[in-house]
């Protein structure tokens, strides 16, 4: 009985004492004892309060840091529940760990706040039994935890991380040697980690077939044979993804001492992952690691011996942007900063959702990058298919990613602009192998197809920054184009040779159709060669051009037909356009003045309606002008066929040559041109582009069959022509508006024919005055000037031509011996008259020489001469007055005695006058069947020199 209350007393005791040292003693230790004990080694410890209860197995404690130079693990609280029956099968039973505000620091390199936790081994060569303990973990929870690592390099920072969870382990064993754990297995349920607006959680965690943890002195080390997250997401902001991770044989070794950590994982696989931002997803169906490695040792280095991603399928505005059946990298190295990725090759894609763009396959041999340059070995891209409608906005296919980039911009808020250099870009080599290219336009309502099935373009040492060689050819039915040089992108130079031995442009004729009443034809054959060069904002373009086969229509008839147009020089630069050499040869046109009076050609082209009034633009500065020059040009072998339909004509110019050294400035031009048995010349010089201006030209038209311009006769003189060639030599001078003509016209053997009604006729005896202008070799030669302004608003050449011919027609008939002389070569100027003086009808000598000239014209011309008998009421009845008072009768006498000379006297006198010419006439040999004395009487002769009243003489047939 003795016994039994000896070993109670003895319980008691120690029980007290454990009670004792539980409550206060542990608590005393860990507070003011152990902090000292551990400063010796350089570590420091500090906790603010604990308490301890030794019956339940309670820990509470406030304030806990535990570092070196800087803390490496800070807590607020630490609440720690133990079982008390498993201890003693050497088993730690931990119900509940909860951690607030938990702050994990480590710091690697220089200033590492871990490597003096690794001590050397220990002087004692005491060997101790190793032993061992065993953990259970039911529960976990941690609020506002902070992690941050920092190496010389890098710098990781999570925030306000939380979690809560139940858990279950097998074996944490820890000897007497260091820690040591072996699981078979880790099982976490639903969980979640928020850091600063990063949510991170998973459905399920597993560690499976086996968990191997060590820790020694100086090293800690983590063996997993199989890990799996099921259901891990991420999302922050308008971000997030999600996906399931399986991991196989992952190995980690933290090497304190060295401040070194390594991570090696043999297979690691994404199944599903799904990620968003903004209006972008992305979808990959299994993405696949193996031999992954990591070592952090002052700067981060790893490496992946192959990544493959399958299905992959991106969109925007659930719009689907790419779908590619497969990525494969063969290798990815990371060493300080440098990333280096090894046969990068994607499979099949499809672009755009359409099945109409994409690619067979992408291969790119090497990609070496790093925070300022990226290098890139060769990259091939083969058989491209690209095919989009093109709109006013530009590439239809490409508007979902436009309107995307647009909303997700406009979601964010504004970055400022990075100050960080941009990235060296090079490529060693870059192939489109087979490309094919398809656009659809809509350009005014008409429907035009833009493509080639057979690009290839290859690029040697692209950079952004210096120049790189280039080559592109696009060859397939329509169109054999090559393109070859060196370009730069930044600054922005290229010099660039193109070219094109064959181009069908017949596909590009509906850009034509909204301007034009007919409809292009022939197949178009462009043949150019160019030479482009690019330097900043500077260019020049030099080009060589012919262009073959060419044709309008309308109504089924072909109105123009160009067989070649050649262009032997372009020069293109930002502030002049010159061309030289335009050669356009066989052109074969069909010209017709409809019945309304326009030509066909005007009428092909549509009239364009402005929908909005152009706003107005401002006024050109000097740097804005573009100067043009136009030189050596000609048309060679031109086929006219000509029709007027408002007096049914028709011809044919079965020749036509023209040229000009320059169009924008003033300088030699020259046509000509046969139309049956015709030939046409012009030649001189012209500012073709404002004629007005200063103009000189010379124009021979010689042997011109004038039967052929019957229509054009009968509609305006009222008469067909039987026969008669004309020659015409026309000299034009234009200066500032002011033009003046000289035409010389020569008519040989023209004869009229009948007489066809027509309101548009001269009435004029056209028998009459051709005879006065015909000679005795029946020639008609006629000086025809003409004068007028070009800048008369109402000013139309054919219309003064026309006017000028009729009033010289008028001239003939009315005034014929101006005209007749010529025709008999003498001077006939003064016939049109016989003067007599005043009051007399006596002839005067001066006039009576005059008989032997109209003599020669009736004899010569056959044309009978005719006499009008004249007198002037007021100078001759004075002169007779005169003669019988004499000149000493005063003012009133003559005056009176005129008064009573009456009318009858005076028709007398006109008469004898009459009388007195046809007299001379007869005694010259005139035939009296070839002298006329008109009937009517001229009461209103004029007055020559205040005495002389003249006889107007005239001819008639």
């Amino acid at each position: 009985m003795k016994k039994i209350k000896i070993i109670s007393t003895i319980c008691l005791t120690l029980f007290i004492i454990y009670v004792i040292f539980g409550f206060w003693g542990v608590p005393y230790i860990v507070k003011n004892i152990l902090p000292d004990k551990l400063k010796e080694n350089g570590i420091n410890f500090k906790i603010n309060e604990i308490k301890l209860n030794p019956l339940s197995l309670e820990l509470n404690a406030d304030g806990v840091e535990f570092g070196t130079n800087e803390p490496i693990f800070v807590a607020d609280k630490i609440y720690l529940n133990i079982a008390f029956l498993p201890i003693l099968q050497k088993t730690i039973d931990i119900t509940s760990l909860d951690i607030q505000k938990p702050q994990i620091n480590v710091k690697l390199g220089k200033g590492s706040n871990i490597a003096q936790l690794a001590s050397d081994k220990s002087k004692s060569d005491e060997k101790s039994e190793p032993s061992s303990v065993k953990i259970r973990l039911n529960g976990l929870n941690i609020k506002d935890a902070s992690v941050e690592y920092n190496d010389d390099k890098n710098s990781i920072k999570l925030d306000n991380i939380n979690y809560e969870n139940n858990a279950s382990t097998q074996e944490l064993i820890f000897s007497s040697k260091g820690a040591q754990v072996n699981l078979k297995s880790i099982n976490l349920g639903k969980s979640t980690v928020d850091s600063d607006g990063v949510k991170i959680g998973f459905s399920g965690f597993e560690i499976g077939e086996e968990l191997e943890l060590k820790s020694d002195d100086n090293k800690i080390s983590l063996n997993i044979g199989k890990m799996a997250i099921l259901g891990l997401s991420l999302k922050q902001n308008d971000t997030n993804a999600k996906t399931d991770i399986m991991a196989k044989v992952i190995s980690y070794e933290l090497d304190m001492k060295n401040s070194q950590s390594l991570l090696t994982i043999n297979e690691l696989a994404l199944s599903e992952l799904d990620a968003q931002s903004g209006v972008f997803s992305t979808n990959v169906k299994q993405i696949s690691l193996s031999q992954i490695a990591a070592n952090i040792k002052d700067s981060l280095s790893a490496s992946v011996g192959k990544l493959e991603l399958s299905a992959v399928a991106a969109t925007a505005n659930k719009s689907s942007l790419a779908d590619i059946s497969k990525i494969a990298i063969n290798s990815i190295n990371l060493n300080q900063n440098t990333l280096n990725a090894q046969s990068i090759n994607v499979g099949k894609t499809e672009l755009f959702g359409s099945g109409k763009n994409g690619f067979d396959v992408l291969n790119i041999s090497q990609i070496v990058a790093n925070p300022n340059t990226m290098q890139i070995g060769d990259v091939a891209l083969d058989k491209m298919r690209f095919q989009s409608d093109l709109t006013d906005s530009g590439l239809s296919v490409l508007e979902p990613i436009f309107e995307a980039l647009s909303n997700n911009k406009a979601s964010k808020n504004p970055q400022s602009p990075s100050d960080k250099a941009p990235i060296n870009l090079k490529i060693e080599n870059i192939a489109l192998n087979e490309a094919s290219i398809n656009l659809a336009h809509k350009f005014k309502g008409e429907s035009i197809t833009l493509k080639n099935d057979r690009i290839n373009l290859k690029i040697k040492n692209f950079s952004l920054n210096d120049r790189f060689n280039l080559s592109l050819s696009a060859k397939d039915a329509l169109t054999d184009l090559n393109v070859s040089g060196t370009a730069q992108i930044s600054p922005l130079k290229a010099q660039l040779k193109l070219d094109a031995p064959s181009i069908i442009i017949s596909p590009y004729y509906a850009y034509a159709r909204p301007f034009l009443n007919a409809q292009l034809g022939g197949k178009g054959r462009l043949k150019l060669t160019s030479n482009i060069t690019l330097n900043g904002e500077k260019y020049s373009l030099h080009s060589k051009a012919n262009l073959n086969d060419i044709s309008l229509t309308e109504n089924s008839n072909k109105s123009l037909q160009v067989d070649e147009i050649a262009l032997q020089s372009l020069v293109l630069t930002q502030n002049s356009l010159s061309l030289d050499g335009l050669k356009i040869s066989s052109v074969k046109a069909d010209i017709i003045r409809q019945k309304d009076g326009k030509l066909n050609l005007a009428a092909l082209i549509k009239e364009q309606k402005n929908e909005k009034t152009p706003a107005k633009s401002k006024p050109e500065t000097k740097d804005e002008e573009l100067k043009l020059e136009l030189k050596n040009i000609s048309l060679n072998d031109a086929k006219v066929s000509f029709s007027d339909e408002t007096v049914g004509f028709k011809t044919q110019i079965n020749r036509l040559d023209a040229s000009a050294t320059a169009l924008t400035k003033v300088a030699p031009i020259s046509l000509s041109a046969n139309a049956n048995d015709a030939y046409l010349s012009i030649n001189g010089k012209a500012l073709l582009t404002d004629i007005e201006e200063d103009t000189e030209l010379k124009i021979n038209l010689k042997n011109l069959n004038l039967q052929r311009l019957s229509p054009y006769s009968a509609k305006f003189l009222g008469r067909d022509i039987d026969t008669g060639l004309a020659t015409l030599f026309t000299q034009v001078k234009i200066n500032k508006g002011a033009l003046n003509v000289s035409n010389d016209l020569n008519l040989d053997n023209l004869v009229l024919g009948k007489s066809v009604p027509s309101p548009d006729a001269v009435s004029l005896p056209l028998d009459m005055a051709l005879a006065i202008l015909r000679d005795f070799k029946n020639q008609i030669d006629i000086s025809l000037p003409i004068s007028a302004s070009v800048n008369d608003p109402s000013f139309h050449f054919a219309g003064v031509v026309v006017q000028a011919i009729t009033q010289m027609l008028t001239d003939v008939v009315f005034s014929p011996f101006k005209f007749i002389g010529k025709a008999l070569g003498m001077d006939a100027s003064k016939l049109s008259s016989i003067d007599f003086a005043a009051g007399s009808a006596q002839m005067l000598q001066s006039e009576s020489e005059k008989a032997a000239e109209f003599k020669k014209i009736a004899e010569e011309k056959g044309f009978k001469i005719t006499i009008t008998p004249e007198f002037n009421p007021n100078a001759d009845a004075k002169a007779m007055v005169l003669s019988e008072l004499g000149e000493k009768a005063s003012k009133e006498e003559i005056e009176n005695e005129i008064k009573k000379i009456d009318l009858k006297e005076l028709q007398n006198l006109a008469l004898e006058r009459a009388n007195a010419v046809k007299s001379m006439l007869l005694e010259a040999g005139i035939s009296q069947d070839n002298i006329k004395i008109e009937s009517k009487i001229d009461t209103n002769a004029p007055v020559k020199q205040d005495k002389f009243i003249p006889i107007k003489m005239g001819i008639s047939k």
